[in-house]
């Protein structure tokens, strides 16, 4: 990656109910010389309001969370945003 793009910040939103799985995607995630916003969702409520007023790189989504999963997240995003295509969606699922 070149010098002059680290200064740029990306902005990258994980969901999930579980803050213990937050912090280690969030420490999965760090790279040295990139600038990363981690923003921080524990519902899929929460994930939609960042969602419509930030501009994203990334949307991790948990599959299984109380209420609206992952799955439902990515199809409503994917519906009413309009630069989707430029963000990328990626859905997990951890077991514990």
């Amino acid at each position: 990656m070149s010098s002059e793009n680290n200064d740029i910040p990306v902005n990258i939103l994980i969901v999930d109910d579980r803050d213990e799985n937050i912090y280690s995607l969030e420490n999965l995630l760090i790279q040295e010389g990139v600038t990363i916003n981690f923003l921080r969702a524990t519902s899929g409520n929460e994930a939609l309001k960042i969602a419509y007023k930030t501009d994203l790189a990334l949307v991790m989504l948990d599959v299984q969370m109380p209420g609206m999963d992952g799955y439902e997240v990515a199809t409503i995003l994917k519906q009413k945003k309009n630069d989707t295509e430029h963000t990328y969606h990626f859905c997990y699922s951890s077991y514990s």
